[in-house]
């Protein structure tokens, strides 16, 4: 699954369900004929849910970017329109849309014979175990009729929308793109960065004394001085910066234990958190195949060195983009810059050597191939499934609506993550 992370994100508006609906229609009901081809009242009433999630993020997303926009107002999404269209009417049209992208792959993948590593149908299985066991998209499903095997079978259909993707523009594909323009996206999008930084608030998120923020501003500069001129590398400043910080958290202990009134020192010296690259948080592995290491490993399942962290543009999507970016990737590899976001943080960023690393195009090469095929292959996967015609039986779609999704056990999920401050 970890093959096309920008595809597999767009792929999960398609959505394959072929269990039990809850209602009084039988699982093995018509809604959608398509000839060789069936979606059943199970399939459509998903496909329903899950256009219904999709057309709340695009309300929502409307409406929050709106000045007079109120966050503790209840959004009243039927009454919504989405691009002049009724709530209600776009998402059965989005849920018809899917239902066509649905029947098309599996045509595709009939007609070309693909065949799915039995690695990706591990993989997917992973994580809709994963997926279903956290968060409120289970009690969502289950509170919808959806089973877990349904689930999967999701996560599934994406495998199967990778793999074809890749039968068309991956290495061997029938039209495969360029090794060098792949790696020239890869790097161009892509890079490694070390950093360690200070907050300039305290615990209670009020700022700190003038004085005390402009010196660690200028420790911080004088840190990126030394590793552009050679006389520091990133390991070394890093140790200094937590020998620093220890001492600083020895000495509020010190003040603590023989003052009363330690309200003053706690909010200078608790503002400063220890460095940054701890390996078992870090990013840049969140895509490696295994962890840990054994004799039996993969090669190249792990990146190199665990404690630098992969940063990527917009291009790469949410989990690995970086609002500083250009500032690092401009840099010569293993400079420094010293970077600060007003009444927040000071940070020094180191750049890494990502060409230096063969994990990173092993293991991130069909996502650079996604940067530069993935709309295209999208547009034209679309323009032909929405071609495909279908017999609807409207006794069986007009039980399921906008109207009928029930999100009661969701919200109260949300509700009690929000109130516990998770």
């Amino acid at each position: 699954m970890k093959k096309i992370t920008r595809a597999l994100c767009l792929m999960l508006a398609v959505i394959l369900c072929i269990g039990v609906f809850a209602g009084c229609h039988p699982k093995d009901e018509i809604a959608l004929d398509f000839g060789e081809y069936k979606i059943f009242s199970g399939t459509y009433a998903c496909a329903i849910v899950q256009a219904d999630m999709e057309a709340r993020q695009n309300v929502y997303n409307t409406l929050s970017a709106q000045e007079d926009f109120d966050s503790s107002k209840e959004i009243d999404y039927l009454k919504q329109k989405i691009n002049g269209v009724s709530y209600s009417e776009w998402v059965k049209d989005r849920a018809l849309k899917m239902c066509q992208e649905l029947v098309y792959i599996q045509k595709k993948v009939k007609e070309i014979n693909l065949k799915i590593d039995e690695k990706d149908v591990t993989n997917a299985k992973t994580y809709a175990d994963y997926n279903w066991s956290t968060g409120a998209q289970q009690l969502l499903y289950n509170a919808n009729g959806v089973a877990y095997e349904t689930y999967y079978n999701f996560y599934f259909n994406t495998v199967q929308m990778s793999e074809y993707f890749l039968s068309i523009y991956g290495k061997g594909g029938t039209n495969a793109v360029k090794e060098e323009d792949v790696l020239k996206a890869l790097y161009d999008n892509y890079d490694l960065a070390y950093y360690i930084s200070v907050s300039y608030t305290d615990s209670e998120g009020k700022e700190r004394d003038e004085d005390d923020i402009k010196a660690d501003k200028a420790l911080f500069d004088s840190y990126a001085e030394k590793i552009n001129k050679g006389e520091l590398t990133f390991k070394e400043v890093e140790k200094l910066w937590n020998e620093e910080t220890k001492k600083r958290e020895e000495e509020e202990k010190k003040n603590n234990s023989t003052s009363s009134n330690t309200s003053s020192t706690t909010s200078t010296t608790t503002s400063t958190p220890t460095s940054s690259t701890p390996a078992s948080s870090n990013p840049a592995s969140s895509d490696a195949t295994s962890s840990g290491t054994t004799s039996s490993e993969e090669p190249f399942s792990k990146p190199a060195d665990e404690s630098a962290y992969l940063i990527g543009t917009d291009e790469t999507g949410s989990n690995y983009a970086f609002e500083h970016f250009e500032d690092v990737h401009k840099l010569d590899v293993g400079k420094a810059v010293v970077i600060e976001e007003e009444g927040a943080d000071c940070m020094l960023f180191v750049r890494g050597d990502i060409k230096g690393d063969y994990y990173y195009e092993k293991n991130y090469y069909d996502s650079a191939l996604s940067i530069l095929k993935y709309d295209a292959f999208q547009a034209d996967f679309q323009k032909e499934a929405y071609q495909l015609e279908y017999k609807e039986n409207k006794y069986a779609t007009s039980n399921f609506s906008a109207k009928k999704v029930d999100y009661t056990d969701y919200n109260a999920y949300q509700e009690y993550m929000q109130y516990y401050g998770y």
